[in-house]
C-alpha cells in the first residue's frame, strides 16, 4: 500500500468513527422509505463523502469533498436539495422536494422537550436511543428501572421526537442548565440545547444534583442506581433523605446492573472488590488485577515489560563472564589473586517473546545465544555446544585409535 493510501486510511477511519460515536447523525434517507434515494447516488463519487447532518446547522448537510479536505478535517456545508441534485441520478424534482421536507420535519429546531417525572424519564429511556440504561426492568438487578432516580426535581431528560419514539436524549441539570452525554440524534438535540442556553458538562457541573434514594425491594442492602457518565458517584445529603451526584462519593455509580456499589474497583482476576487507592497492575487479558493476584498468578516479562499470566512464563538463560577476587595472595606481586569465571544467569520472558531468543535443541532450554553446528544443523547453547564438540573430538580420537589398531593387526 502506498503512503497516500495509508494517509487516506487515517481520515477515513476518523470520519467512520464519528458515526459510531454518534458525533455525526445520518441523513434522513437512511430511515425506512428512502431505498430509492439510497440507490440513486452516483458511485464511487460519493463513497467517501461521509455526508451527515451538519453539526453547526442541522437544517443542512455537511460532507468531505475530497481527500485534501479529508486530511485537513474540513467538511463542506450544503443544502439537502442541492446535494441530492449534484450527486444522485434519476430522482425527480418532486421526490427531492419530499426528501427535503422530511429532513426539515425531522431536524427542525423546535422547542426543547424535557421529561422530569420518573415515569416520563423511564419512558424516554425505554422508547429512545439504545444504551446500557435503555433496557427494560428484566435486564437489571434492581426492583425498579435504574433511571427512576432521576425524577428528583433537580434533573431531567432532554429529548426530541416525542415520548413514543425519542430520537435523541441527554441528562440535564435544570438549575444549572447543563447537559451530559447526548445519545441518538446528536446534531439536532445539541442544536436545540445550545439554542435553549444549555452548556455541556465540563466534568463537574453535575456536582450536587439531587438523586432519589430508593432501596431495592428484593435486596434492601442495595440502592437502585443507574450508570452515570463522566465518573460521577453519589453522596448522602445532610439529612440522608436523598443522594447527590458527586466525585467525592459514598457509593459508586459506574455499573450497569442497576444497583449501587461500594467505592473502589474490582480485580479482573479474582473478581473481588478492592479499596480505592489499593495497588493494582494492568494486564492485557484481565485488565486491572490486585497486587495479591499479580504476585501469585502473573509476572512482568523482562523482554517486553508486559504483565502476563504465569502459564506463559518461559526461562531464558545467558552467560556472563565476571572477575572474582580471591583471598589468596600472589607470592610475586603480593596482590590478591583474581580469576575470571563464567556464570550462567536466567531471566523470565513471556512465551510471545521467545521468538526473539534461541532454543537449544540439546537441553531444550531457551538462551540469548546459540551456536549452529553445520554437521548436524542443530542449535546448541554454549555448554551443550562445548560438550558436543568434546564428544565429536573424542569420537574422532577413538576412530583414529581403532584405525591404528587395525593397521597394526594387518602388519
Amino acid at each position: 500500500m502506498c503512503g497516500s493510501c495509508d494517509n487516506d486510511d487515517v481520515w477515513i477511519t476518523r470520519e467512520r468513527d464519528r458515526f459510531l460515536n454518534n458525533e455525526y447523525s445520518k441523513p434522513i434517507w437512511f430511515d425506512d422509505g428512502f431505498d430509492d434515494v439510497l440507490g440513486a447516488f452516483i458511485r464511487p463519487d460519493t463513497d467517501n463523502h461521509f455526508v451527515h447532518v451538519s453539526v453547526n446547522n442541522p437544517s443542512m448537510l455537511a460532507y468531505t469533498e475530497n481527500s485534501t479536505k479529508g486530511h485537513a478535517d474540513r467538511q463542506t456545508p450544503i443544502k439537502v436539495g442541492r446535494y441530492l441534485n449534484r450527486f444522485t441520478k434519476g430522482l425527480t424534482e418532486d421526490r427531492i422536494r419530499e426528501v427535503v421536507e422530511s429532513h426539515n420535519a425531522c431536524f427542525d429546531t423546535g422547542e426543547l422537550e424535557v421529561a422530569t417525572t420518573s415515569k416520563d424519564i423511564v419512558q424516554v429511556y425505554l422508547n429512545g436511543p439504545n444504551s446500557c440504561m435503555s433496557h427494560d426492568i428484566s435486564h437489571f438487578s434492581s426492583s425498579e428501572h435504574p433511571t427512576t432516580v432521576y425524577g428528583s426535581g433537580d434533573l431531567g431528560i432532554a429529548y426530541i421526537g416525542g415520548l413514543a419514539k425519542p430520537r435523541g436524549r441527554a441528562l440535564v441539570y435544570l438549575k444549572k442548565k447543563v447537559y451530559s452525554t447526548i445519545y441518538g440524534d446528536v446534531a439536532r438535540l445539541k442544536s436545540i440545547l445550545d439554542k435553549s442556553g444549555y452548556k455541556p458538562d465540563n466534568g463537574a457541573d453535575f456536582e450536587g444534583a439531587k438523586v432519589k434514594k430508593i432501596s431495592c425491594k428484593h435486596n434492601p442492602d442495595y440502592y437502585v442506581m443507574p450508570y452515570f457518565d463522566n465518573d460521577y458517584g453519589v453522596a448522602y445529603t445532610e439529612d440522608k433523605e436523598h443522594f447527590i451526584m458527586s466525585h467525592s462519593s459514598d457509593y459508586c455509580a459506574q455499573y450497569t446492573h442497576g444497583l449501587h456499589d461500594e467505592c473502589g474497583w474490582y480485580c479482573g482476576w479474582c473478581e473481588e472488590m478492592q479499596n480505592e487507592g489499593d495497588d493494582c497492575v494492568y494486564t492485557e487479558n484481565a485488565g486491572d488485577v490486585c497486587w495479591s493476584c499479580y504476585e501469585n498468578c502473573f509476572f512482568t516479562c523482562e523482554e517486553c515489560d508486559e504483565v502476563t499470566h504465569n502459564d506463559e512464563y518461559r526461562t531464558v538463560f545467558y552467560f556472563h563472564t565476571q572477575t572474582i577476587t580471591t583471598t589468596d595472595i600472589d607470592p610475586k606481586t603480593k596482590q590478591l589473586i583474581t580469576r575470571t569465571e563464567r556464570v550462567r544467569h536466567e531471566r523470565g520472558v513471556c512465551s510471545y517473546c521467545t521468538d526473539n531468543v534461541h532454543f537449544c535443541e540439546s537441553c531444550e532450554e531457551h538462551f540469548d545465544e546459540c551456536t549452529n553446528n553445520g554437521e548436524d544443523d542443530m542449535y546448541r547453547c554454549e555448554d551443550c555446544h562445548t560438550e558436543h564438540e568434546a564428544e565429536v573430538e573424542a569420537g574422532k580420537h577413538n576412530q583414529e585409535l581403532e584405525q591404528e589398531q587395525n593397521n597394526n593387526a594387518q602388519q
